[in-house]
């Protein structure tokens, strides 16, 4: 676990709220120079506590209008197996389909969300 203190805390806050915000307005929303958060948030990204920047995309704008919850249960749980399904899923969600996958019960079976039209 990384070793975050208020600052880190705010500027990561403050990042969620608006990733394209620029260093100085995002010196003074945490009462930083510029200077400072700038090495401040080179450090966030370096230790991987940010990850990338993106976009909030509207699925119903998009023509996707259908969320469904979908359960999936892997006939074999070898570790590779299991990297290879969320390597699928991780392709399909560069498409705008399946949109988080998360583990359900010691890794037994998966939850993904999908985006329809």
């Amino acid at each position: 676990m990384a070793d975050l203190d208020d600052f880190d805390r705010k500027i990561l806050a403050a990042l969620q709220r608006d990733g394209r915000m620029t260093n100085v307005a995002l010196a003074e929303v945490v009462a930083l120079s510029p200077s400072q958060c700038a090495r401040r948030l080179q450090r966030l990204e370096e230790i991987g506590a940010i990850r990338g920047y993106g976009a909030f995309l509207d699925p119903e704008t998009l023509g996707f209008g259908i969320t469904a919850l979908v359960t999936v249960t892997l006939e074999k749980h070898a570790r590779a197996k299991i990297q290879d399904f969320h390597e699928l899923v991780r392709r399909k969600a560069r498409y705008g389909l399946a949109t988080m996958c998360i583990g359900v019960g010691q890794g037994i079976s998966t939850v993904v969300e999908n985006l329809q039209r």
